[in-house]
């Protein structure tokens, strides 16, 4: 059965338009809450987070009364990150937590996605048995046999304290290191960190100023964060940081710059943090699990540590899918996601970040030299994205896997080329990667015009 709801990532959408209405929502967590206690006898209360969007406190209504109306105690833990709901699930042994966070989109959207009782995130299979008990679900039924009634319906509880939990997590393998001559900038994105950043980095010492944790409801991600580098970039250079620090909406992913102002991606960052564990770990596997849109340097770093580089399709779900398959300790995203598999059971932005900077402390080195100890060599990037009328059918098309294969042919292991249909959208996205970029970028807009002529949104 092919999922009508869930994407890569939960379920996502513009806030009040189909899916992501208030109906839908209550029907889906319902149909979450009937699955999930048929699999754990006993179990009684979820967990449910929230980011900084005005929509939130609508989902959030919704999905409690879903879960309430099958006898499920919600306990809500307010405005905190995913990877906090991650761990706290997993922590405090809950039937299952729900995450209302569209990440790293505009305010205007939203999204919900279910964690299980181990932390891990809802396998594909799970997904599609909640999908097909709401489309076979009536919510008019009266058959009183078929309801939760009387004292068996859930209640509602307030468990803000609970995130202390999750910040002693995040803080208590490094409470031995001096940070006190660090000073950190740290962008917050007016979004789920925007509550919790304050406390981690006052513990642990450093000199810090925080920016854009003042959220209003629809300026989460606003021109800030993760997605938008350039302002903190500009400050820290400016500014005589040490470094700077940017989350996502959510907190589940975070990048970085070092005290020139450079922009250190989700690679770099795993290529610090990688050749590190490598050389002052004597039983670490050196495997490193990455998607395949993480630059061909950082293959080379792994290379160069005689480790093993595991590829993956786009999506930290899946990184963590073949992190547990294959023993992986670190893997992630480009984008920032990274999952440090003894820390969490997700992408954490908060604790990448300390991990950094317990590494900077350790060497006591600059990032700039930690970038350069790794002999990272990023090979030039392009992306476009092209909008489609349909997804179906794309490698179907002769003249399209022609024009790969004769990419593949001429640049061998200078370069390559990556298509993939969003997830979300009706996008396909094409990316070529090369040393020798300009003469790439000729096949690629060949390769975009075969894409564009059987399926563009014009044809």
């Amino acid at each position: 059965m092919k999922k009508k709801f869930f994407g890569t990532d939960g379920i996502r959408g513009v806030a009040n338009v189909y899916p992501m209405t208030g109906e839908i929502i209550h029907g889906i967590s319902r149909s979450a809450a009937k699955i999930m206690k048929e699999r754990s006898k006993g179990k009684r209360f979820v967990f449910i987070g929230k980011d900084t969007r005005l929509s939130c406190d609508m989902l959030e209504t919704a999905i409690a009364s879903g879960l309430m109306s099958q006898g499920i105690h919600v306990y809500r833990l307010g405005v905190i990150p995913t990877p906090a709901l991650a761990f706290l699930t997993r922590k405090r042994n809950a039937l299952f937590g729900v995450m209302i966070s569209a990440s790293h989109n505009p305010f205007y959207d939203n999204g919900i996605k279910f964690i299980g009782p181990d932390g891990f995130k809802l396998d594909d299979t799970l997904e599609i048995e909640i999908e097909k008990d709401f489309l076979q679900t009536d919510c008019r039924s009266n058959d009183i046999d078929d309801a939760i009634t009387h004292r068996d319906i859930g209640r509602m509880y307030e468990k803000y304290s609970y995130r202390d939990d999750y910040i002693e997590h995040c803080i208590a393998p490094v409470e031995k290191f001096d940070f006190s001559d660090l000073k950190v900038l740290i962008d917050c994105a007016n979004g789920a960190t925007s509550h919790i950043a304050t406390e981690v980095f006052e513990t642990l010492g450093m000199q810090y100023q925080i920016i854009d944790n003042n959220p209003t409801g629809d300026n989460i991600n606003n021109e800030c964060g993760s997605t938008n580098m350039q302002k903190i970039m500009k400050i820290v250079a400016e500014e005589d940081f040490d470094c700077g620090i940017a989350f996502d909406g959510d907190g589940d992913r975070c990048l970085m710059v070092d005290e020139k102002g450079n922009l250190m991606d989700g690679d770099i960052m795993m290529a610090i943090c990688y050749q590190h564990r490598v050389k002052t770990d004597p039983y670490f596997n050196k495997k490193l699990i990455a998607t395949v849109m993480s630059n061909m340097g950082l293959k080379e770093v792994v290379s160069k540590n005689n480790g093993s580089f595991l590829e993956t399709t786009v999506g930290d779900k899946y990184v963590l899918k073949s992190m547990i398959e294959n023993d992986g300790l670190i893997g992630g995203e480009q984008s920032g996601h990274i999952i440090f598999l003894e820390r969490n059971t997700t992408g954490d932005g908060i604790i990448a970040a300390i991990e950094m900077l317990k590494i900077r402390a350790e060497k006591k080195l600059p990032f700039s030299r930690l970038i350069e100890e790794t002999g990272f060599r990023r090979y030039p990037q392009v992306l476009y994205n092209i909008k489609v009328r349909t997804k179906d059918g794309l490698w179907d098309i002769k003249a399209l896997k022609d024009a790969v294969k004769s990419f593949d042919d001429e640049f061998k292991d200078r370069g390559r080329i990556l298509i993939r249909p969003s997830g979300t959208e009706p996008l396909v996205r094409v990316m070529a990667e090369a040393l020798e970029l300009d003469k790439a970028e000729n096949k690629l807009k060949e390769i975009m015009n075969i894409i564009e002529s059987e399926l563009g949104e014009n044809r």
